[in-house]
C-alpha cells in the first residue's frame, strides 16, 4: 500500500498545535515546545475499519499518518517516563512538505502481500520460528487455541512505538487486524438441541484482533495468507515431536477439551482424513482402542442411568449415601 508522508525522518519541523487525539493527557508536557523546532525521528500510520465487530450499519474507515519527535519526554527521559512514545498527528506539525511516497508492504509468512479488505489471513494456525541453530521450523497449533481465520480489516506501522524499540532495536513494527470469520459458534450441546450456537466472546463472528508481523524476517511469525500443501505433515510432526504434547499424551482425535474444534479446523483445510492416516502410522491401533473404550463407557452410562431411573426416591437417597 502506497503511503504519502509529508515529512521525512530527520527533517526539522515546527510543533504548531497540540491536538493529540490518542495522547491528549500528555499535551501539557509539550506546551513549552509550541512554536519551536523539533526533529522527526520516526513515523508511521494506521489504516483500519473501526466498525466494532462489524456490528455498525456502515464501515468506519480510519486513516492517519503520525510522527515521533526528538523532544518527546517519553523518548528523552525514558527512566522517568515509561510506556509508548507520543504519536504526533501530521496536522500538529508545520514545515516544508517533502511528500515522500513509500510502498509500505505487509508480507505474510508464505510471502503474500497483505491487502486491507481483500486478503484472507490465517493466524496462529502455524508458527514459524528459528531453533537454537537458526534452522527454520514450522509448528502447528495442534489444539487451535487463539487461532483465527478472517479478512484483513486494517494495517498499521510503528503503532505504540516504545522508547526501547527505538533506542535499542531501531526496528519497525508492523501489525495487521483480522476480523474472525471461521468457527464462530460453540460446540453443539443438549441445552441447544444439539445444534451449534453463536459465540459472544473473542471467538464471535467479526471479532477483530491485531497481530504483529516479523519485519526483520517475514518468513517467521504466525500470519499466513494460504495454508501450506504439507499442512497435514506439519501438524502430525508437531504432535509427535513436541515435548509438552508428548508428555501429556495429546491425541487430536480424543482430546478432552478440543476434539470438536480440532476436527472442525482440520476438516476446514481438507486434511482431517490425512492427519488420521498419518497418526495411525505413528501410533498404530491407538484410535481403535480408544474408540472401543469410549463405546464401553457410553454403554456403562446408559446402563447405569437406566438402573437409577428404576429406583424409588428412597432407594436413590440410600444410593447417594453409599457413594459419599
Amino acid at each position: 500500500m502506497n503511503i504519502t508522508y509529508k515529512y521525512k525522518v530527520g527533517q526539522k519541523v515546527t510543533l504548531s498545535k497540540l491536538n493529540f487525539a490518542r495522547d491528549y493527557q500528555r499535551e501539557k508536557f509539550f506546551e513549552k515546545y509550541l512554536g519551536k523546532e523539533v526533529t522527526i525521528i520516526a513515523r508511521g500510520f494506521v489504516y483500519e475499519d473501526e466498525g466494532f465487530n462489524k456490528r455498525l450499519n456502515q464501515d468506519k474507515i480510519r486513516f492517519e499518518v503520525y510522527y515521533y519527535i526528538d523532544i518527546d519526554p517519553w523518548y528523552k527521559n525514558s527512566k522517568e517516563h515509561y510506556g509508548h512514545m507520543t504519536m504526533i498527528p501530521e496536522s500538529c506539525l508545520d514545515g516544508f512538505g517533502a511528500w515522500e511516497e513509500v510502498d509500505e508492504q505487509f508480507i505474510s509468512v508464505d510471502g503474500a502481500n497483505i491487502v486491507p479488505f481483500e486478503s484472507t489471513i490465517y493466524d496462529r494456525v502455524i508458527e514459524c520460528q528459528l531453533d537454537k541453530n537458526d534452522k527454520l521450523i514450522k509448528k502447528a497449533n495442534c489444539n487451535f487455541v487463539f487461532a483465527t481465520e478472517g479478512t484483513c480489516v486494517g494495517i498499521r506501522k510503528n503503532f505504540e512505538l516504545s522508547h526501547n524499540d527505538f533506542l535499542w532495536d531501531r526496528a519497525e513494527t508492523k501489525e495487521v487486524k483480522i476480523s474472525r470469520e471461521f468457527l464462530t459458534d460453540f460446540e453443539p450441546d443438549e441445552k441447544h438441541d444439539w445444534k451449534t450456537h453463536p459465540r459472544q466472546d473473542a471467538g464471535a463472528y467479526g471479532w477483530e484482533s491485531w497481530t504483529g508481523l516479523c519485519v526483520s524476517n517475514p518468513s517467521l511469525g504466525s500470519v499466513y495468507c494460504a495454508i501450506p500443501e504439507d499442512y497435514a505433515e506439519i501438524y502430525v510432526h508437531t504432535v509427535t515431536t513436541d515435548k509438552f504434547l508428548r508428555e501429556c499424551e495429546f491425541n487430536p482425535f480424543f482430546d478432552c477439551n478440543f476434539t470438536w474444534e480440532i476436527k472442525e479446523w482440520l476438516t476446514r483445510y481438507g486434511v482431517y482424513d490425512k492427519v488420521k492416516e498419518l497418526w495411525e502410522k505413528y501410533k498404530p491401533g491407538e484410535n481403535k482402542k480408544k474408540s472401543e473404550e469410549v463405546k464401553a463407557h457410553e454403554k456403562f452410562l446408559k446402563t447405569a442411568q437406566k438402573f437409577i431411573d428404576s429406583l424409588t426416591d428412597k432407594q436413590k437417597e440410600e444410593l447417594r449415601k453409599m457413594l459419599q
